[in-house]
């Protein structure tokens, strides 16, 4: 009897529990921590031809446990193993079909990563007479998840058979990139581009917190350029700065080289005790008085920015002070902050990026965005980005968004196939530079395109003689539209080049493919978006 695999959608929890599960499995997870090295933008995936889907690859493990000699059994388990690993398909992962794989002496194995809330609940079953551990489970085609393997309940691992890797901010994780997924490459350092020099840290004693914290100051290549720049406040600076976390650094390079990005001053803040980096204060500082954190003091580290610090690097460097040029950007509970400093403060943030906000610890929040923008001139002058992932990442971002378009809020939104992770903002990193302090290249005029919906979309489907994939850019820049089969092959470029802001498509012609099962992906500006095609006989 052939062995059936069981498919089950993987659901996000609520986000209270998520993002709580997420941080305590961080801290808890017993692993050796690797060198620091940003990710690969690499894919070491490979076809397996004899398996061109998940099930024939499941299928395929039952007639291997139907073996009856024990001994060809287990070389018949070695030499499929072999087959996967060198292929880098373990996990193995075909269309939106993803088969969790590993080999080990174990009473118990689950998956624990984004696609669980972090909590050990996708249990494996042992296929029988082998060490083999599996379970098949669905995922975007486009997906790009966080985990690690829990043995016996409690030994978390980096998977064994996995060399690729993705830093949080409590160490290594193991990373499964689905096949459909593609790196946002303007994260990785390019020699040729000239470097902007990142300061060393600063202390100050701050009079609104009652105690000392520091930060660190970017500075465009060429700097001083004779004329004041726009000027960006990152949360988190300590993670949003280095290459394996966030590399905003790198992206900054790389984005105002191109002309893509204006060359700008970026202050990176540290939360942690700068007489003690291991003890970290963002629970405090970045949720406002009254939320889910005990102590919250948001107000004061506002604050802080607002009175101390921003007066202090308008002082030192060659900063625009126009609310228009002056920016907040952060991630989780930096997210909630830079949403509450907008709204707090329209007149000195007029640019506000919020990533993945944790909203569940400030509820109020959204009441602050119920009035109409254009009752305030401060409001109707802000411009937002707002982002959010599909996977265990909570609804702050969607709820948000609804509350920004019917107060009038000028906006851009965005979602990935994403949790709560550092591989999912690095992503957005570049969008969000260039849609908040667009560069030359970013628009003819030199001024900011009004953000638009980004998106993809393919008619007819099923894909005929003349389809057509139609797609939206919220701003100008370089644009790669691609075609992939259900293994990650590109069988097809449609689109590779600069596009201006606004509606656009390009042609399609089905007879060029077999009948089966298709995506198209869309990447502009660090933004992805997929839909699924079908070609039928």
């Amino acid at each position: 009897m052939l062995l059936r695999a069981r498919f089950v959608p993987l659901r996000p929890p609520s986000s209270l529990p998520a993002l709580a599960a997420w941080a305590l499995a961080a801290l808890l997870l017993a692993a050796p921590l690797r060198a620091q090295a940003p990710p690969d933008p690499t894919d070491r995936r490979a076809a397996v031809p004899e398996f061109p889907t998940a099930r024939a690859l499941t299928d395929s493990l039952g007639r291997l446990a139907a073996l009856p000699d024990a001994a060809r059994r287990a070389a018949a388990l070695d030499a499929l193993w072999s087959r996967l690993a060198g292929a880098g398909q373990a996990p193995f992962a075909a269309g939106d079909t993803v088969v969790w794989l590993f080999r080990g002496s174990a009473n118990a194995v689950a998956w624990a990563g984004d696609m669980t809330g972090w909590q050990p609940r996708a249990a494996g079953q042992r296929l029988a007479g082998t060490d083999l551990w599996w379970r098949a489970d669905r995922l975007p085609a486009d997906a790009r998840v966080d985990y690690k393997v829990v043995v016996n309940g409690a030994d978390w691992r980096l998977d064994p058979a996995n060399p690729a890797v993705a830093w949080s901010g409590f160490g290594p994780n193991s990373e499964l990139r689905m096949p459909a997924y593609r790196f946002a490459t303007e994260t990785v350092r390019r020699d040729a581009v000239a470097r902007g020099a990142l300061g060393p840290p600063v202390r100050t004693a701050s009079a609104a917190l009652g105690y000392a914290i520091q930060h660190r100051v970017y500075t465009p290549p060429g700097y001083p350029l004779g004329r004041r720049l726009p000027v960006l406040y990152v949360t988190d600076g300590h993670e949003y700065a280095p290459d394996h976390l966030g590399a905003l650094v790198t992206t900054l390079d790389n984005a105002i080289a191109d002309g893509r990005v204006a060359p700008l001053v970026v202050v990176f803040v540290d939360p942690r005790d700068p007489a003690n980096l291991g003890v970290n204060r963002r629970q405090r500082e970045l949720v406002p008085p009254g939320g889910a954190v005990r102590d919250g003091q948001a107000d004061r580290f506002l604050a802080y920015l607002t009175g101390e610090l921003v007066p202090a690097v308008d002082a030192a460097f060659e900063t625009d002070p126009a609310p228009a040029a002056r920016g907040i950007l952060g991630t989780s509970l930096g997210g909630l902050f830079a949403a509450y400093a907008g709204a707090e403060r329209p007149g000195v943030f007029g640019r506000v990026a919020i990533q993945s906000p944790a909203f569940w610890a400030y509820t109020p929040i959204y009441d602050r965005y119920d009035a109409p923008a254009a009752n305030d001139p401060a409001r109707a002058a802000q411009r937002f980005t707002l982002s959010q992932g599909t996977i265990g990442d909570g609804d702050g971002g969607v709820q948000l968004r609804g509350r920004f378009e019917r107060g009038g809020y000028t906006f851009a939104y965005a979602e990935r196939n994403e949790g709560h992770s550092w591989g999912q903002w690095r992503a957005l990193v570049p969008s969000v530079l260039r849609t908040l302090f667009p560069g030359v290249a970013a628009s003819s005029t030199g001024r900011a395109e009004a953000p638009g919906r980004f998106g993809l979309r393919g008619s007819p489907n099923p894909l005929a003689a003349g389809s057509t994939l139609r797609y939206t850019l919220d701003a100008p820049g370089h644009v790669r539209l691609t075609v992939y089969d259900v293994m990650g092959r590109e069988v097809a470029t449609i689109v590779n080049g600069e596009r201006t802001a606004g509606e656009h498509e390009g042609a399609l012609d089905a007879r060029a493919f077999a009948s089966g099962h298709y995506f198209a992906h869309l990447e502009s500006g660090g933004r992805h978006a997929t839909v699924s095609l079908v070609v039928r006989p």
